[in-house]
């Protein structure tokens, strides 16, 4: 019902008043507080607006904790990020590669690698009994002793895994591949030299465009994503087609280009 969303914020701020100290946490922020727009539906606007009232109007909110968390920090309504609202934003980057080494150390023990060594097992039976997966009426006498899992299995089932971060967004950093490493690897070198060089941390407003004569060159595909990928401590925001019309909040291309530049501002070095 139109309404309903803003009464039970109003209900949910009461009920912390009346408990606290108390914390209220709001999970995927993002949905609930969306930057408003003129081309958004109105009972959007009117939860936020909402939202936005009983922050500004809560009395004794220092023995009340508002947290917000989201992924989209640039989906939300720049007037929640105001003093007096949310007055620190702590942010947590994807760990670096030395960190990710010591985070794999500290946890691997306690891992569960169920689901990868039932896939490998499932290559082995499927490389050692070929027929165990056609559609026959007959039944197949399957010697579990003759199985062997071979580093190889494990491999391809690493391979056809896909990793938790990158189901969410589309990964811009990337190594280069083994097979292309050879050919582009000078490039590269000579372009992350170039970046430390002329570009130091505290330059004014750098700029490096990667081009070739062709798309042959693989500075798209292979030779940019290998530079960001040797830049993993610094964010990245996307400027490209997808990022600027996949918008799904109503804003125009131009409103969401302005926003992303705000938030890369925000995020200096960026």
């Amino acid at each position: 019902w139109v309404g309903e969303s803003g009464r039970q914020l109003r209900l949910l701020f009461q009920e912390a008043h009346a408990c606290r100290p108390a914390i209220i946490f709001f999970d995927e922020f993002d949905a609930l507080a969306p930057i408003r727009s003129k081309h958004q539906d109105q009972i959007y606007c009117s939860v936020v607006a909402t939202l936005l009232a009983l922050m500004d109007g809560f009395e004794q909110r220092e023995q009340v904790l508002v947290i917000g968390a989201t992924n989209r920090i640039e989906s939300i309504d720049p007037a929640f990020r105001r003093p007096g609202r949310f007055d620190k934003e702590l942010k947590f980057e994807l760990p670096s590669e030395s960190i990710r080494k010591e985070i794999i150390k500290m946890h691997v023990q306690k891992w569960n690698l169920r689901a990868l060594i039932g896939d490998a097992a499932l290559r082995a039976l499927k490389r050692t009994f070929p027929g165990v997966y056609q559609s026959t009426s007959q039944k197949i006498n399957i010697d579990t002793g003759k199985i062997r899992i071979t580093e190889n299995d494990f491999t391809q089932s690493m391979k056809a895994m896909t990793p938790s971060t990158h189901r969410v967004r589309k990964e811009l950093r990337m190594p280069l591949p083994p097979h292309i490493r050879p050919l582009l690897k000078a490039d590269l070198l000579e372009i992350s030299e170039k970046i430390n060089s002329i570009f130091p941390m505290n330059s004014y407003r750098p700029r490096l465009v990667v081009c070739a004569k062709n798309a042959l060159y693989g500075q798209t595909s292979y030779l940019a994503p290998a530079v960001l990928y040797h830049l993993e401590n610094i964010p990245i925001h996307r400027f490209d087609s997808e990022s600027l019309f996949s918008n799904t909040r109503g804003a125009i291309m131009e409103e969401t280009g302005l926003n992303l530049l705000k938030e890369s501002i925000k995020c200096l070095p960026s």
